[in-house]
């Protein structure tokens, strides 16, 4: 009775209720019968319901050969009966149907008890063993070929001594020793030695489990490198002895990268937490996955509220999470980033926002990072630099229109009004009076634009150099528009121009009394300069829905082309000309015009057609 726990022969000797053979009978793992000469079950333990399903009642008055297997009954019968009217030691193997229909492989033991007759046996369930037994006898050559071959280290080890029975190529290619090498180590040599003590827990677990499948261990290849490995074991029959055949995985590199993916996760952490910047991460849902502690500065939410919610369920309204998500959701449909400058607190600060798909291994994109960073610094320093570089180009501008007005609208009318006076200085003893007369109306003429022109250009070197100082007052408006009509008089009957007024009566307007007249002086100017003889020059007055005072002053003359309404108060732009009568224009009157209308708040508004002249409507608020 070779690793069995009782002999069964000695119960005999012991009735059944004796209290020492009941505990045993009914504590005993295996499974414990009673059975007549004839093979009649007399006694079951309980070990036959929890292996086979079987109650005592199922068993009791059956016949054991009931349950045997068809292909195993007739040498079952024949070595039962044989061994029974020998007298010898019952010692069969056969396969035994249980409740569920399965069979299960039983190890026979047992003993005919001279004193009442009985056959006392201990049966065990060797399924386990058996099944090994016989697949490797019926694949010997195909586990060898997949042993052999196979493209992943395999080995078999002794489960005593730990000692390597057997290794493939691959084991040996990978781990770097020989096949005498190997053959002469055991599992301890190739683990370290931190690993030791669970290194024979497991041994211990293998011992009674039969197969286990991805274990990871960390082993020592032959040159000390340390790679780690993934194991499927299961226990075998190898040479008379229980051992352990491993196939195994090397997945050094996938550790290693997971590694790498955890330190990696565990630096983004720490930046991101220590971070001033909103980090955030989104799934298609727009439920955050992520947000770092810079929520509680931007929205004095902790981050951890945020997370598995929506902006929604976190209490934005629609207004403002709307234009977020559709861009995440772009980013989502695209797989493209996106970056975008977003001002907020109405505009007081701005954000760079940026957009970040995340892709899984298929590449589809499964979330999204979403990075801002406050620029209010940087884009206020452009905006800065932009506003610098059209003041840059405007006093270039400037400069050139300074250079234009003293080559050639300065200097020209100078170059006249020189001749003139050496006209009269080498012809003066032989002119006519009515010569010198002509001349002298020439002179003044001359010397009267060239006042204009000096004036205007001083006044406007004057507001571009900020040295102009504003000085509104009360000031009744129809004087001033009488004073520069009184003023020009005498020009408008040369050239038989008919002057009309609509102006309303009692206007008082808060303006700088200089600025005032030279506005009007210059857009009454230039109407009479572009209007031919014999037309018409009318000046209006009026006020405007919002209670500001407009003036109008509108004429019969030339007018303007599209192209030159639109360049009038330009200074890059060239849009002077001669009047209807040669008279000079140097287009700085309009662009001091302008300048004094935006010191008083006030717009200009031009409206002209080429051939029937133009209208000019200033206003000024009251």
């Amino acid at each position: 009775m070779d690793n069995f726990p009782i002999n069964p022969y000695q119960l005999g000797n012991v009735p059944l209720h004796d209290t020492l053979l009941n505990t045993f009978f009914n504590s005993n793992a295996d499974l414990c019968c009673i059975l007549s000469k004839e093979g009649i079950f007399l006694e079951v333990n309980s070990v036959w319901e929890s292996t086979l399903g079987y109650t005592a009642q199922d068993l009791k008055g059956n016949h054991f050969k009931n349950f045997v297997h068809p292909a195993d009954l007739e040498k079952t019968n024949k070595e039962f009966y044989e061994q029974v009217q020998a007298q010898e030691k019952i010692n069969f193997v056969n396969r035994y149907l249980s409740q569920n229909k399965n069979y299960h492989w039983l190890e026979w033991k047992g003993k005919i008890n001279p004193i009442d007759n009985q056959i006392y046996i201990i049966a065990r369930d060797i399924s386990q063993q058996k099944n090994i037994e016989i697949e490797l006898s019926l694949n010997e050559k195909k586990y060898q070929d997949f042993f052999y071959n196979n493209p992943n280290p395999m080995w078999i080890f002794d489960l005593d001594t730990l000692a390597f029975l057997e290794v493939n190529e691959e084991a040996i290619r990978q781990y770097g020793y020989s096949k005498e090498e190997f053959l002469s180590l055991t599992l301890k040599d190739i683990t370290p030695e931190e690993e030791f003590s669970a290194l024979i827990d497991n041994i211990v677990i293998a011992n009674t489990k039969y197969f286990t499948e991805k274990e990871l261990w960390r082993h020592i290849k032959k040159d000390g490198t340390i790679i780690f490995v993934e194991i499927s074991a299961r226990t075998i029959l190898y040479n008379n002895k229980k051992t352990r055949i491993v196939i195994l995985n090397n997945v050094t590199k996938r550790i290693e990268a997971e590694k790498a993916l955890f330190e990696a996760k565990t630096k983004f952490r720490i930046l991101t937490e220590s971070s001033n910047d909103l980090i955030m991460r989104f799934d298609k849902e727009h439920r955050h996955l992520y947000a770092n502690p810079a929520t509680l500065h931007y929205f004095g939410i902790p981050p951890e509220n945020f997370i598995g919610k929506t902006h929604l369920e976190l209490g934005f309204s629609e207004k403002e999470f709307s234009p977020w998500h559709e861009k995440i959701n772009q980013v989502f449909q695209s797989g493209q980033k996106h970056n975008e400058i977003l001002p907020i607190n109405q505009g007081k600060e701005y954000m760079n926002w940026s957009l970040i798909p995340e892709f899984d291994k298929n590449g589809n994109v499964v979330s999204i990072l979403s990075y801002s960073k406050e620029v209010t610094d940087i884009i206020k320093t452009q905006q800065a630099l932009e506003k610098s570089e059209k003041r840059l180009k405007l006093i270039n501008a400037e400069k050139d229109k300074f250079y234009s007005i003293i080559a050639h609208d300065l200097r020209n009318p100078f170059n006249g009004f020189l001749g003139l006076t050496d006209l009269l200085i080498d012809d003066l003893p032989t002119m006519q009076p009515e010569e010198i007369v002509e001349i002298a109306g020439m002179l003044n003429k001359s010397a009267k634009n060239l006042y204009t022109l000096l004036e205007n250009l001083l006044e406007w070197s004057q507001v571009q150099s900020g040295k102009t100082i504003f000085r509104p007052e009360k000031i009744e408006l129809n004087d001033q528009i009488s004073f520069v009509l009184d003023t020009m008089e005498e020009s408008f009957k040369r050239k038989k121009l008919n002057i009309t007024s609509n102006l309303l009566e009692n206007i008082a307007i808060t303006a700088d009394k200089q600025m005032l007249n030279a506005i009007l002086r210059n857009l009454i100017s230039n109407a009479y300069k572009f209007t031919p003889r014999g037309g018409t020059n009318e000046i209006s007055t009026w006020i405007t829905p919002d209670n500001s005072v407009a003036i109008t002053i509108k004429d019969s003359g030339i007018g303007m082309s599209e192209t030159m309404v639109q360049n009038l108060f330009s200074l890059s732009e060239k849009t002077n000309r001669k009047g209807t009568e040669d008279e000079n224009s140097s287009g700085l009157g309009l662009l001091l015009v302008k300048e004094y209308i935006d010191l008083h708040g006030g717009t200009i508004t031009v409206n002209s057609t080429e051939g029937k002249g133009s209208t000019f409507t200033v206003t000024i608020p009251n």
